[in-house]
């Protein structure tokens, strides 16, 4: 009976003792890998904020265009000045500095009606636009033939017809993001041979120094001191009236692209010169009358 009643004992406390270690088992594994959980949880939040800030500090910071700010300049014992349009004015000072200031459009002049500074052309030697200046006039610096430099703000829009033709000391013209406009023959000096335009141009562009609308189907105008010879490039479409005008170069080829021409493009070219025409026997009809108009280069067709 003794040990009958031990061995009941030891049957009820050993269930009681396996429910109560599975009942503390059951309670600590969830305890635990609801702790492991929130550490992986932790770890992964921690690496990829981690991540983010080595992208965001890898990454260059974008640059801002810098401010276009006007030369610094003196004026030294102003010699003339006067009105060059309604809230513009002018001075030139006896070193021939040329300052052109104030707001709005300057005048446009031709020929006949000079701008104000014309019978004093020949003591310019640098012309500055302030920046306020929205166009430069047509004929504005025609026959400055001494300016070796001339600096064009980014508030001009506009630059007319022959405005700084024939200054024959320039080598090369830079033409701000601002420009929407440029006329004929705008950039006329014989020793200039190169036109840079400001990359943001939204309208124009250049290309080994020879302005282009902004896509490049359009060849506006080639420096006239380009020489040797010149391909244009397959994807012109067209040319603008007087873009090789009084040029230096030997000779040009004109590509079968080219669908549309305007009158006077290769004014003033001599019999030295040569034009080549690819693939035509003849102008298509979007070629201009008088495309070839002053011109006495020779002409091979189909070539």
């Amino acid at each position: 009976e003794e040990v009958s009643k031990q061995d009941n004992q030891t049957q009820e406390s050993q269930p009681e003792e396996v429910s109560k270690q599975d009942n503390q088992t059951q309670e600590s594994q969830p305890e635990e890998v609801s702790k492991q959980d929130n550490q992986t949880q932790e770890s992964k939040q921690e690496e990829v904020s981690k991540q983010n800030n080595q992208t965001q500090e890898s990454q260059p910071e974008e640059t801002s265009k810098e401010e276009y700010k006007d030369p610094e300049y003196t004026l030294v014992n102003v010699v003339d000045s006067g009105t060059c349009g309604y809230s513009a004015k002018w001075e030139l000072d006896e070193n021939g500095l040329l300052v052109i200031s104030g707001s709005g459009n300057m005048e446009n002049y031709n020929e006949a009606s000079r701008a104000p500074w014309f019978s004093k052309r020949e003591s310019i030697k640098t012309i500055i636009v302030k920046k306020g200046i929205t166009s430069i006039g047509e004929y504005a610096f025609w026959l400055c033939e001494n300016v070796t430099g001339i600096a064009i703000p980014d508030s001009v829009t506009t630059i007319g017809m022959l405005a700084i033709a024939s200054c024959n000391g320039l080598v090369s013209i830079t033409v701000p993001d601002s420009v929407t406009s440029i006329g004929l023959c705008a950039f006329g000096g014989k020793n200039i041979s190169d036109i840079t335009v400001d990359k943001d141009n939204a309208w124009y562009s250049s290309l080994d120094g020879i302005l282009y609308n902004k896509n490049g189907t359009e060849l506006v105008y080639c420096p006239r001191a380009k020489t040797e010879s010149f391909v244009i490039p397959d994807n012109v479409t067209s040319i603008k009236s007087g873009a090789f005008i009084d040029s230096s170069l030997t000779s040009v080829s004109i590509p079968e692209s080219v669908t549309n021409m305007e009158n006077t493009v290769f004014g003033d070219w001599g019999p030295s010169q040569t034009i080549y025409i690819k693939g035509r026997s003849e102008a298509p009809s979007g070629w201009k009358s008088a495309w070839n108009k002053g011109c006495y280069a020779k002409i091979v067709w189909n070539n």
